[in-house]
Order: C-alpha cells, then structure tokens, then sequence
C-alpha cells in the first residue's frame, strides 16, 4: 500500500515537473533565439521574426481579456439575479387554506343529459376560509381540491373545480358567512369510493384530502402551498348510515336496470310520461336511502405541510391544469339536451 502511494506520489511529481518544465523550456528557447537574432541577423530578419512573436502574444493576451471580461459578467448576472430573487422575495404573502365543513349529501337521483345517463351519487360539498397571515397582499389566487379514494393500488380522484380569488389583503379571512370564499362541490363518485373508506376499518382505504394553493405577490414570484388531511366520520352512528348510502349507491345500476330501460324509451317518444316516470323512481329511491345529509370531520398529515418559491412556468403550468365553472343563463330546460 504504502510502494503504491509512494509511486502515485512520484507520477504526481513528474507531472508537476512537465507542466512547469514545458512553458520554461519554450520561453528559454524564444529568448536564445531572439537573443541569436539580434547579433546575427540583419535588421529586417528581426523586425520579421519579431513581428508575428508580437502578434501572437497580442492574441494571448486579447484571449486572457476577453475570458476574464466574460468571467466577471457572468458573476454579476449571477448576483443581479439573487438580488432581483431577494427582492421579490421580502413581499411573500401566506394564504392558508383551511376546511371550515365537509358535508356528505344524502344520495339522490340524477339524471346527466350529455352522458344520458342516470345515477343515484351522494355529492360531496366542502367549505373552507382562507387567512391571509403576512403582511403583504397575495394576488392571482388559484385554490384546487382533490380527493384520493380507495386503496393504494386502486385509488380513484375525484375533483373538483378550482376557485380564484384576484387579490386576498394582508392579514385578511374570507370564512363562509362571507360572500367569497373558497368551496368545492365533488359529483363524481358513482361507486361511492369515498363512503366505502370512511366505513373501512383498513387504514389503507382512509380516504385523503388534498389542497393545492397557486399565488404571487405584488413584485410578481409565485409560490405554491400543499396541505394534506384525511378524512374520517365524527361518531359511531355514522358508520351505520353511511353502509346503507354504500348499499344503495354501489348498486343503483343494478337494482333499476329495468326503470331506466323504460325511462331511456320514453325519453325519445314521450316526454311528458319521462318526467312523470323520473319523479317515481326518484322518490322510490329517496325512500330508500336512510337519515340525511351527513357532516364528517377531517385531520392534518403530519409532515405534508409545503410551501415554496416557484418560477414563472411552474406557475402557468399550475393554472392551466385548474377548471373553472361557468355560469350559464337561466333555462327551463338544460342547455345540454
């Protein structure tokens, strides 16, 4: 071991000496040269051989100027660009979103006209506030919400559409006695994958809440926040009512196979026995269904708390992946048939 390090030791050696022998050698040579020029040749000789020496130091030192020059430039984009980033930075607004309630409608039946189809869903409806704690305002507030349902190797998201707000003040909450604030509606849990977590008593199964916050402040950064919760049932009796939401849900499809056979013909042929016929089976399914509409509590995830400085792209790339309701006039009928 030791021979080894005294032989790299020496390689190391040798290298050094070339590197520093090389450039010497080349400068001892030029000087006898020059040297040999001045006594022996003639003046022209000189001035010729001289000249493209001088040149070629020129270059050298032109080269030396310019990767210096553009050294020190890169080094002052580096700082103006943390300054500029510092600056942005001491304006950061804090909007937190919190949930306020989270309510399970009793399941109802519904009827979709761009599917044409019909389903008996409990929808999902969450309310939250939203606190500004910083002392600056935060501005293009995009607020989104999903859920993960089901277990790990089958998760089913249900979304919802995002919120905005133009601009939250400093130290301000909207809360849901307030005309604006942040609320999801969830409407598509056909196989009532939400309800089937909350009854389980596999950990795996517990479905999860997730809140996506998008912002920037006045000088223009943007940020992003992450929350997660879980959500679980607030009393013993709910686990009850919600297996018989469960029961029904899950086999709408096959318990009014036939009324629905029967309501897609009347569609087409009769309309006025089409709404007579939904009206039945929507009460015969009510009727079905136990207790009302059902509030559940939620928690915080230990350690799912983020929030970051973001570039410009990530911000745009948020937003656009966000969906917005739009308000339609009213109408008797829907614009959809």
């Amino acid at each position: 071991m030791k021979n080894k390090w005294l032989s790299s030791n020496l390689i190391i050696k040798i290298m050094l000496f070339t590197l520093l022998f090389i450039p010497i050698s080349v400068l001892v040579a030029v000087s006898s040269v020059l040297t040999y020029s001045l006594f022996t040749s003639p003046k022209n000789q000189i001035v010729d051989f001289i000249s493209p020496i001088s040149t070629l130091v020129i270059a050298f030192l032109t080269l030396a100027y310019v990767i210096t020059t553009n050294r020190q430039l890169s080094t002052m984009r580096g700082q103006l660009t943390e300054m500029k980033k510092s600056r942005e930075l001491i304006s950061q607004p804090l909007p937190i979103v919190t949930p306020h309630s989270f309510h399970l409608e009793k399941p109802r039946f519904y009827f979709s006209p761009p599917e044409k189809e019909y389903s008996g869903p409990s929808r999902y409806r969450l309310d939250c506030t939203i606190s500004n704690h910083s002392s600056s305002p935060a501005v293009n507030v995009h607020v989104c919400a999903c859920i993960n349902a089901g277990e790990k190797d089958d998760i089913h998201l249900l979304k919802s559409s995002a919120n905005y707000f133009n601009v939250i003040p400093e130290k301000t909450t909207l809360k849901p006695n307030n005309s604006d604030f942040p609320h999801f509606l969830f409407v598509t849990d056909d196989e009532a994958r939400l309800i089937d977590g909350l009854c389980s008593f596999d950990p795996r199964k517990s479905p999860e809440l997730q809140i996506c916050t998008v912002y920037k402040n006045i000088l223009g950064a943007s940020f992003y926040c992450k929350q997660r919760f879980t959500l679980v049932l607030k009393n013993e009796e709910q686990n009850e009512i919600l297996k018989n939401w469960f029961s029904n849900v899950s086999t709408f499809k096959k318990v009014f196979k036939n009324e629905i056979d029967l309501l897609n013909q009347l569609r087409e042929n009769n309309r006025s026995k089409w709404d007579e016929k939904f009206e039945e089976l929507k009460s015969d399914y009510a009727g079905k269904i136990e207790s009302d509409d059902q509030e559940i509590d939620w928690h915080y995830i230990p350690g799912f708390f983020k929030i970051s400085n973001i570039s410009q792209d990530e911000y745009k790339s948020a937003v656009n992946c966000s969906h917005y309701g739009q308000v339609i006039k009213p109408s008797h009928r829907c614009w959809a048939e």
